[in-house]
């Protein structure tokens, strides 16, 4: 999953540790995960529940808390910042069993805009929530 880089090796044993040690919360643990994974956020999932266990193993039930609340936000802030990403099409198809269509990049962009700008009261007077 890392590629072999030892930065990336160095970088990952360095968030554990400095969580561990109380020197990081378990959300900037994440957030470094998460980049030595390339952004690959099922990975980051996957591998930071099996630290949370491995924390709870032994004995440190509040870090591995920590983590589980920390991930279980990390996966709402994945599945909210991009609503058409991989991710949400995988549960998506996951729970219904249907997948999403595939959309044109302009068509894409514009769903984007629309989900990060949603409309308000302000900017159109035939809004209604």
């Amino acid at each position: 999953m890392v590629s072999d880089s030892t930065n990336k090796m160095t970088s990952f044993s360095a968030a554990i540790r400095a969580f561990k040690n109380t020197e990081s919360t378990a959300k900037g643990m994440i957030d470094t995960i998460y980049n030595v994974l390339d952004q690959d956020s099922q990975a980051t999932v996957s591998v930071v529940k099996e630290i949370g266990q491995i924390f709870e193993e032994d004995g440190l039930r509040d870090k591995a808390k920590d983590i589980l609340e920390a991930i279980n936000g990390f996966r709402a802030q994945v599945s909210l910042s991009s609503p058409c990403s991989k991710d949400v099409q995988l549960t998506r198809t996951a729970r219904t069993g249907i997948p999403l269509p595939r959309r044109s990049h302009i068509e894409q962009l514009r769903w984007n805009h629309i989900w990060s700008n949603p409309p308000s009261k302000e900017h159109d007077p035939h809004f209604r929530p």
